[in-house]
């Protein structure tokens, strides 16, 4: 009897056990991570090729926990965007993902030792999640902003700060607010009128230098 919307991530396997559980499929209110992750690659191999004037190289997908089906799916929608990058603009980039962590010393350790490695070669990090922050104040430690393109996922605080001082090119949100607001109401809607509730895609919003003072601005609402 209870109402049950799916928010934020989900995955096959976890629908299909509240679809048995409740014998009905529930609602997704959340981003479309293919979709998302092509914003990302496309993003990545863009800044590499028009910041550094790159054409081929090494970009980092980051992901805080390999085998999580979103960040796992961003990452394949990463490795697209960018394959379309190179295809339309005659680039030769490449992606390749690296297990990093929540905890920023354990992360930036990781950064560090697989730039030490591989410097010479990587130009860019796009993580699946939050850690793009992580790369930017690591690289303000090293003096290597501006060296790689750098973004990924999540509107948290240093990660815009890190767009405001220069060390993170680009973020992408999944409209947090839509999240709870119309999780909210498809729940109350099934509940009390009886109509299923439908998937939502809350979308990739590119975040840029250009854009993050009205991000910033929104957020004192």
């Amino acid at each position: 009897g209870i109402s049950v919307v799916v928010f934020t991530s989900t995955d096959p396997e976890g629908m299909k056990a509240v679809e048995q559980a409740t014998g009905v499929r529930p609602g997704y209110v959340g981003q479309e991570f293919i979709g998302a992750g092509r914003v990302n690659g496309f993003q990545a191999a863009k800044f590499a090729h028009q910041k550094l004037g790159k054409t081929e190289g090494k970009i980092i997908m980051q992901n805080i926990q390999p085998g999580h089906f979103a960040l796992e799916t961003r990452a394949k929608g990463t490795q697209m965007g960018v394959e379309e990058y190179n295809q339309a603009n005659g680039t030769k980039f490449t992606a390749e993902q690296m297990a990093s962590s929540t905890n920023e010393a354990e992360a930036i350790g990781k950064i560090d030792a697989k730039w030490s490695a591989e410097g010479d070669r990587i130009v860019g990090w796009a993580s699946t999640d939050f850690t793009h922050g992580f790369v930017g104040k690591w690289a303000k430690q090293k003096g290597l902003v501006g060296k790689f393109s750098v973004g990924g996922f999540d509107l948290v605080d240093f990660v815009l700060d890190g767009i405001v001082d220069g060390s993170v090119d680009w973020t992408i949100g999944q409209n947090p607010y839509a999240q709870g607001w119309i999780t909210s109401a498809l729940a109350y809607m099934q509940d009390y009128y009886k109509y299923p509730a439908f998937d939502y895609d809350t979308g990739a919003e590119l975040v840029t230098k250009e854009n993050i003072n009205a991000v910033l601005e929104r957020r004192k609402v």
